[in-house]
Formats: C-alpha cells, sequence, structure tokens
C-alpha cells in the first residue's frame, strides 16, 4: 500500500524560513507532519532532492524537492529505508531496507520515475536476525552490507543483487568471532570494494577495533587492514581519494594524551590514510578550541584533489550555566593531505538560540563545485526538523553570508610518514630550537604554529636553529617548508624554567 502526497509550496520566507539571499542558494526547513523524522541520505535525481526518511512504525517516505522548492512526498509501507539505503543508476533509484514486523526481513526495491515502488526483493541471510547496514551500486549490480545474529552473536555479511533484484551471491565474514560489525561500503577505482568494519574480542564490549577490508565483486578478501588503535565509537566512515589512497574517520579515544587531554575533547575525531593495500600513511586529529566538541557525520571525495568532512559542532557557551551550548552544521573542505581550504559552521536563521541543534547527515557536491547539504534541526523538547541547504564552492550562501567560520584544524603531527618528519632538539627546550633532517640550502621558510592552529613564528632565514623564546610555554608544531615543495614537520615544547 503506497501513497503519494504532492504538495507545491511558494517559496516564502514566512513558511521555508528562506535566508534573504541569492536565487540559486537557499536554507530552508522542510514540512514534515508524518512523525519524527530521521532523514537518512541525500541524492541528486534528475536534478531535484531526494531524502529517504526513517520514523516510527513500518512505514518510510521519500522526500522529493524541486530546486524551485516544490515538494513530493512518496511513502511505502513495511519498508523502511537502512543507513545510506538509496542508489541511483540508469535512469532508476535501488533501496535497501527492512520491515520491522519480522526477524529476517532485508529487502531491495526500485522505484521507477514517479517513485513507485516498482519491486520488492528480499534477501535470505543466515541467523536468526538481520539488519541492513549500507549499499552501493557497481558494474551494473548492487551490494549490501548486512549484520545477522547467529545464537546471540552480531556476524556481518555482504549480498551481491543484480538490478532485476536476483540474488547472485551471499557471503560471511569471521564467524568464528564474537562479534563483527559492518559499517561503510564503496566501490574502488581498481574495480573492487572496500569496507570498514569493527571486531570486538573475547566478548569485551569495550575492546572494538576498526578495519577495513577490501573484496573483490565475488566477495573474496583480497586483504584485511590491521586493526586501528583508539577506537571509541560511532560509525566508521570511508572515502577513496583522487590519488588512490583510502581515507577513515572514526571517533578516537585519546585519553592517554596529554596534549589533547588538556585542551580539547578526548574522544575527538580522527583521519586515517591508507595506501590501496590498507597499509597506514598517516593519522590526524581533529583539534578544535578547548571545551568545544566535534561529531563527524561522514566524510565525502571531492570532484577534484579534495575532500569534505561535515557533522555537528558543538560550541561552548561562556556562561554554561545560565546558557546552553550553541549546535552548528558544519563542513570542512580538505586538501587530499588533510589540510583546511574553509571550514563553515551553519545554522537556520530561525533557529539560531542555544540548545537546539542543527547537524548535517549527509552532503552533495554538484558539478559546477556547489555544495547541497541536508541534516536535521531539533528544538528545545520539540520533535526534529527536516534541514535542506545549498551553498557556493567557498561554502557560502552569498558574499554578505560567507563569515560563519569555524576554528578546526587537522594536527600536524604525524609518527607514520617517518621520512617527512624533522628532529628537533633538545625537546623540550627553553627557547633555542635546532633542527635536524635538511640542509640549509634545501629550506624556504620556518613557520611554527600553537595547537590551535595559530601561526606564532615566522622565519625565513634559511637557517637550521630559531629562537622560541619569546613565546609561552606550551607545545608547538614546526613546518619547515621546503624548496622542492614538500613539507617537513615536527612538535616541540616549551617550557620556561
Amino acid at each position: 500500500m503506497k501513497s503519494n502526497i504532492k504538495i507545491v509550496i511558494v517559496l516564502i520566507s514566512l513558511l521555508f524560513g528562506v535566508r534573504a539571499i541569492s536565487q540559486d542558494y537557499f536554507n530552508r526547513v522542510i514540512p514534515f507532519e508524518f512523525g519524527a523524522p530521521n532523514p537518512a541520505q541525500l541524492e541528486l535525481v534528475n536534478e531535484n532532492f531526494i531524502i529517504p526518511v526513517i520514523y516510527f512504525g513500518s512505514q518510510s517516505t521519500l522526500v522529493e524537492v524541486s530546486p524551485t522548492g516544490e515538494i513530493n512526498y512518496h511513502h511505502v509501507n513495511d519498508f523502511i529505508f537502512s543507513f545510506n539505503p538509496l542508489n541511483y543508476t540508469n535512469g532508476l533509484l535501488y533501496s535497501f531496507a527492512k520491515d520491522r514486523e519480522q526477524e529476517k526481513a532485508l529487502k531491495i526495491g526500485e522505484f521507477d520515475e514517479n517513485y513507485d515502488l516498482v519491486f520488492q526483493s528480499e534477501i535470505e541471510t543466515k541467523g536468526d536476525y538481520n539488519f541492513p547496514s549500507s549499499s552501493t551500486v557497481f558494474q551494473n549490480a548492487l551490494y549490501f552490507s548486512f549484520m545477522y545474529i547467529d545464537k546471540g552473536d552480531k556476524k556481518m555479511g555482504l549480498s551481491k543483487i543484480s538490478l532485476d533484484g536476483e540474488t547472485e551471491w551471499v557471503n560471511y565474514y569471521f564467524e568464528d568471532e564474537d562479534y563483527s560489525y559492518p559499517w561503510n561500503i564503496l566501490p574502488t577505482s581498481d574495480g573492487n570494494l572496500l569496507l570498514s568494519y569493527t571486531l570486538q574480542y573475547e566478548e569485551d564490549k569495550n575492546n572494538q577495533q576498526p578495519f577495513l577490508m577490501k573484496v573483490d565483486t565475488l566477495g573474496n578478501v583480497i586483504w584485511n587492514s590491521k586493526p586501528f588503535d583508539n577506537f571509541d565509537s560511532g560509525i566508521i566512515k570511508i572515502a577513496e581519494l583522487s590519488n588512490g589512497q583510502y581515507l577513515m574517520a572514526y571517533h578516537a579515544d585519546v585519553w592517554h594524551e596529554y596534549d589533547v587531554l588538556c585542551c580539547y575533547d578526548p574522544w575527538t575525531p580522527t583521519l586515517i590514510w591508507t595506501d590501496e593495500n590498507g597499509e597506514i600513511l598517516k593519522e590526524n586529529l581533529y583539534l578544535i578550541p578547548h571545551y568545544d566538541e566535534i561529531y563527524i557525520t561522514g566524510i565525502e571525495t571531492g570532484k577534484g584533489d579534495y575532500f569534505f568532512s561535515y557533522g555537528m559542532y558543538t560550541e561552548d557557551p561562556s556562561d554554561p550555566v545560565e546558557l546552553p551550548d550553541k549546535y552548528y552544521g558544519f563542513i570542512t573542505k580538505h586538501t587530499n593531505e588533510g589540510d583546511t581550504i574553509w571550514t563553515k559552521k551553519y545554522q537556520h536563521p530561525e533557529f539560531t538560540n542555544h540548545g537546539i541543534t542543527h547537524y548535517i547527515n549527509d552532503i552533495v557536491e554538484l558539478d559546477n563545485g556547489d555544495i547541497a547539504a541536508m541534516g536535521s534541526i531539533t528544538p528545545l523538547g520539540e520533535r526534529p526538523e527536516i534541514w535542506l541547504f545549498k551553498v557556493d564552492n567557498n561554502g557560502c550562501f552569498d558574499s554578505d553570508n560567507c563569515d560563519d567560520d569555524v576554528q578546526i584544524i587537522t594536527s600536524i603531527e604525524s609518527t607514520i610518514e617517518v621520512e617527512k618528519q624533522i628532529t628537533l632538539y633538545p625537546n623540550p627546550t627553553t627557547g633555542d630550537v635546532s633542527i635536524d633532517g635538511m640542509q640549509d640550502y634545501e629550506i624556504d621558510r620556518i613557520i611554527v604554529y600553537d595547537m590551535i592552529g595559530k601561526e606564532v613564528f615566522f622565519n625565513t632565514s634559511k637557517v637550521r636553529m630559531i629562537s622560541l623564546s619569546h613565546l609561552p610555554s606550551g607545545s608547538y608544531i614546526i613546518h619547515v617548508l621546503m624548496k622542492n615543495g614538500n613539507i617537513k614537520k615536527g612538535k616541540i615544547v616549551l617550557t620556561h624554567n
């Protein structure tokens, strides 16, 4: 049973809360009167924005929003969308879902151009219960990762389905382990599939570790990465960069690192780069002002040599007794190496009070570089609202609405890229710092940053000794920019006795 409700809405600021910006860029709340919405993904289909929405009960909804603001709601019963459920290919839209009324009821569905459900196919799996995880379309086939429960233990599997709904294979992994859980799946440029997952050892629920796994299109394992350290919680996000490296993001437990514990959230997001074989190249932590927090919902490869991270930024008020935190959606554009190109925070203009959460769930980069972002807004004590906005390639609504910068940097220290590091001594130092790892003639300039990314020293004398005695005690990151374009980096601790 499926019904379509079409609502044409004139774009007036009173109803939509549109900021008085340009015709191309907007900041909207999407009306949703059918329940407390949990928007799962943003997909671009025929220039329209498609948002799959999950809410209480056995019904899901596809929200279709045109560039001019026309909205269609397409409901489907007994078809609860998964995380990252939609895949658009060959002019058709496919979705991964589950029937909540059944213990084992993984489904795929095909929607036509009117978003009517053309067919449904069930995926048979092992176990007493199954649940959908993520999906992707690749080489005219659909791939779905899922969790199933076998004798009380969570296990992970992967299936391949043809575009006409026929199951080609279902594979299972780590069947001898007590716990495994799949997160994201994506196709790779070398014709394979990359998955992120967690394993848990010896029934220790506090000892989950994240991994990457590459499989071929038959589901055969090509390699499993070594476990990545300091995993705390959350979804493990993955992307493939334009240079062929793989990128993963998760929230790390860094309580043991004093420089983070003293100044930043000890469950801070971390970015990890690997090569095509899953070997770690480097790791960067997100560093933000003291007491603020950041949560990464996802990472997305851009259309050039860059990527995006996005999610929620929590700003700690100056008077936390009188005021609750202030919540923003944020988007950061990074170079492939992780340096920040720009970073912006966003709110809807009608929901700017403290305590109202703004959360970006997904973004789409358009062909011209513009960015559409989808998320949710939750006023205090009220149900969530669906949030959709569009900005230009600089993250701006227009030149008059481009000042909402966020102080976010990724840490510049990397203990992995040993060949790019320098030796600093003495370390700790009381002021003078000698730099080893290059010759004087190789140096172009030296820049020193504090731990929130502010430049505090600049030297073009091209010598391997600098003095930091004028700076306050603390930790600093030293960049040595080489004439060949490379950057060598190191960390120094300055202490005044």
